[in-house]
């Protein structure tokens, strides 16, 4: 299953999710998502690879939001876990706003 989220809080954007675009060695479709990202004033934080060797599983926030990401083994899936951390300073709801793929 390949998806990405959005999620909108009062105070950050963000777009996350399995991108299936290795952007550790970039192809053509990682290089037009990396300019794409860059065009929209975006930045992708998680720094190390997500399934095998590869950095697949992207979290994706505004340039200045104080986010950061850690990359976990576990041992359900072929995947490595991306928890990302992000101070709340208020009540907010998540809401996923559009989800890619199959369900």
């Amino acid at each position: 299953m390949s998806y990405a989220t959005t999620f909108a809080l009062s105070e950050a954007f963000f777009l996350d999710g399995d991108y299936n675009l290795n952007v550790i060695n970039p192809d053509q479709y990682a290089r037009k998502l990396n300019r794409s990202i860059e065009y929209l004033n975006l930045i992708q934080i998680v720094e190390e690879s997500t399934r095998d060797h590869n950095l697949i599983d992207l979290c994706i926030p505004e340039q200045n939001t104080k986010a950061e990401t850690e990359v976990l083994e576990l041992a359900i899936s072929d995947h490595r876990f991306v928890k990302i951390s992000y101070p709340i300073t208020n009540k907010v709801k998540q809401k996923r706003l559009f989800c890619l793929g199959k369900n």
